[in-house]
């Protein structure tokens, strides 16, 4: 009798269960555009439509001249350390003399400070130009590669598309729903096709949807098992149960 209550109770429970249609999409998307402007040194393009799991260089712009002016000011910088280190030994003699007036002590400390300032304006170029390096080489982990715009050879503007990417390790799906089934949402279980699923929610939109203006966004993910192997964006039915 407890079995038929129960089967009873299920059989009400999957009536009053609401179908969505969604879609299975990746969990993030990447739109990468250039910083800098330069010709393109190396373009990987048969990584397109390809998961790259260890990390790979994808795309990297031509930095011949940064490299040259980081050289010339990493020599400068090693001419500086020793003229600063020879000002502040002098300015450190000299300061001990007595007889030396304030005017020349001073005068010493000056040049001293000022081939210390030098230095430290040498080590924030080197900083820079790294920085400029960095901007120019692209470098991807643990990412599914959809496209790539730019070949080599090709010069690029700050700004231009060079490639999109996705996050794939993690499914989404989202759906819009009410303020009274988020309400419930603790108390349901994700059915995707029929079948129970291990989606969790993600994130809930606490501002309405503009579209569907009675409708708060909801986003549902679960790992991605199949990395190489899945397919998204396919439509599915999903009810909450």
């Amino acid at each position: 009798m407890k079995k038929l209550i129960l089967i009873g109770l299920l059989t009400i429970s999957s009536l009053f269960a609401k179908d969505y249609m969604a879609k299975i999409e990746p969990f993030e998307k990447y739109e990468i555009k250039s910083e800098v402007s330069g010709v393109v040194k190396s373009s990987k393009k048969e990584f397109e439509t390809k998961f790259i799991k260890m990390n790979q260089t994808l795309i990297e712009i031509n930095s011949e001249d940064e490299q040259i002016a980081l050289q010339r000011t990493r020599e400068s910088l090693k001419v500086q350390k020793e003229i600063v280190r020879i000002r502040e030994k002098n300015y450190n003699s000299k300061n001990r003399v007595v007889n030396m007036s304030r005017y020349e002590k001073n005068n010493e400390k000056l040049d001293f400070l000022e081939a210390k300032k030098e230095l430290i304006s040498l080590q924030q170029e080197i900083k820079r130009l790294k920085r400029e390096m960095n901007k120019k080489v692209f470098k991807l982990q643990n990412r599914y590669i959809h496209k790539i715009y730019v070949n080599h050879g090709e010069y690029v503007n700050q700004g231009d598309k060079l490639f999109d990417s996705f996050d794939i390790t993690k499914q989404k799906i989202t759906l819009y729903l009410t303020l009274t089934e988020i309400e419930k949402l603790p108390l349901k279980k994700i059915f995707i096709d029929g079948k129970q699923s291990s989606f969790k929610v993600h994130k809930i939109s606490r501002i309405k949807d503009e579209i569907r203006v009675s409708r708060y966004k909801v986003e549902f993910i679960k790992d991605n098992k199949e990395l190489e192997n899945y397919f998204f964006n396919k439509v599915v039915k999903v009810q909450l149960k």
